[in-house]
């Protein structure tokens, strides 16, 4: 479990999973005859990470080795996504005559820098954020098999 996880990695590190708030708020609304708004909104702590100090040369083996910092000791910022969504009560054609909706969104609408993690040059002196989806119109149709 992570509390064991977090006593064996030592004081100051995190879980490697561990996110200590996260906020989900959803809703779903009719707009009129067979169509709806769904929303959903997370908000979360960022999940923890290992920090690169720097690095060595190894010559034996003609790389760089990182230097860590304690395991887990850092942590990504926030993640915070919105996603608002128009569902109709039937697919789209040529699935019409199937049991099932459609919809058509926006995710990530206010457009967050969302961090996946990071990613660092041959040598580690340069960090690169690894982000996650922009803003993005999304569409599709979910079917029902009885």
């Amino acid at each position: 479990d992570d509390a064991a996880e977090a006593a064996a990695l030592g004081a100051g590190a995190y879980g490697r999973v561990e996110q200590t708030h996260t906020l989900s708020l959803a809703g779903t609304f009719p707009l009129f005859d067979h169509y709806q708004v769904l929303t959903n909104w997370l908000i979360s702590s960022g999940k923890p990470y290992t920090e690169i100090t720097g690095s060595t040369y190894d010559s034996s083996r003609s790389v760089y080795v990182p230097i860590k910092n304690t395991t887990n000791s850092s942590r990504l910022p926030g993640y915070n996504n919105l996603t608002i969504t128009i569902e109709q009560d039937k697919p789209f054609w040529p699935l019409d005559t199937l049991h099932g909706s459609s919809y058509i969104g926006v995710s990530n609408l206010l457009n967050a820098k969302n961090i996946y993690g990071y990613s660092w040059n041959d040598d580690f002196s340069q960090k690169t954020e690894l982000k996650m989806l922009p803003l993005m119109i999304i569409f599709g149709t979910k079917l029902q098999i009885n």
